[in-house]
């Protein structure tokens, strides 16, 4: 993320935005640490893991994705 032009109430909004995405994943998907999230780089990497780590079916897991992102785009970094 570039803060070239941003306030630091911008960045701070962010990074708020940020941690409570993270928060919310990290509670939904407890096998997973704030680490490991912050290096999908989008949603379908999310997906791919939570199938492989939970053993779900793909399509249960991107609609769970989906709705915790609640229309968000998983951009963490």
């Amino acid at each position: 993320m570039s803060t070239a032009g941003a306030t630091k109430d911008d960045v701070r909004q962010d990074d708020s935005e940020r941690d409570a995405l993270l928060n919310a994943l990290v509670s939904k998907w407890r096998r997973f640490t704030w680490q490991e999230l912050c290096r999908f780089e989008n949603s379908e990497e999310l997906v791919a893991q939570i199938v492989a780590r939970y053993g779900v079916r793909l399509d249960v897991a991107r609609r769970e994705v989906d709705i915790l992102l609640d229309g968000r785009t998983l951009n963490i970094r």
